[in-house]
């Protein structure tokens, strides 16, 4: 997590790895992507999100004795108030559950590996609230379903195609800070379109 190039434009770079505990979020884990977000609303700079792994830790490991399930948070709220402000794109490639899945969610685009799978709670969370028993992370939010509902916005086949999809999006708002200036088209033959 940083701030990074991409098409030589400054952008924040929030990765959560689920490698580490799980991808689960914790204190120091939350005060890093609070940041983050501070960095890019005072900078102005689009966020690419790449969000992986669990939810909160029901005892968090980074400070001792603290329950996590009971933090009040401002990173998701802080994460939307920037729409419209910046570009925010999440690319999804993995199992993306509970706070992970809410920073997906908030994000103007979504772009999911096919692999990918998308759910506010994971296999863990649906059996330990008497949902189901034995159900897979593959079959909890699989992103061609979500495609389907709109809750992903484009599935790539596989991270290469997703990271090119991103940049090719943030392009749309973003340039190259050596490009000339464009030349302003004469704005008043709009006026003579309507009657």
């Amino acid at each position: 997590t940083g701030v990074g190039r991409v098409n030589d434009t400054e952008c924040v770079i929030i990765a959560v790895d689920a490698t580490v505990i799980a991808g689960t979020q914790g204190f120091f884990h939350h005060a890093k992507l609070d940041r983050a977000v501070e960095i890019a609303k005072k900078q102005s700079l689009p966020i690419i999100v790449l969000p992986e792994g669990g939810g909160g830790r029901p005892i968090d490991t980074d400070i001792p004795n603290l329950m996590s399930a009971g933090l009040n948070l401002g990173t998701w709220t802080e994460y939307s108030a920037l729409s419209g402000a910046v570009p925010r794109v999440s690319i999804v490639s993995g199992r993306c559950f509970a706070g992970s899945a809410a920073i997906a969610g908030a994000s103007d685009v979504v772009i999911a590996t096919r692999a990918s799978t998308i759910g506010m709670g994971g296999p863990a969370m649906i059996e330990g609230g008497g949902l189901g028993v034995g159900v897979l992370a593959e079959e909890v939010g699989p992103a061609a379903e979500l495609a389907l509902c709109g809750a992903v916005d484009v599935v790539a086949e596989d991270d290469e195609e997703a990271i090119m999809l991103a940049k090719k999006y943030l392009s749309f708002f973003t340039t190259k800070k050596d490009s000339p200036p464009s030349t302003p088209q004469d704005q008043r033959i709009i006026r003579q379109i309507i009657p």
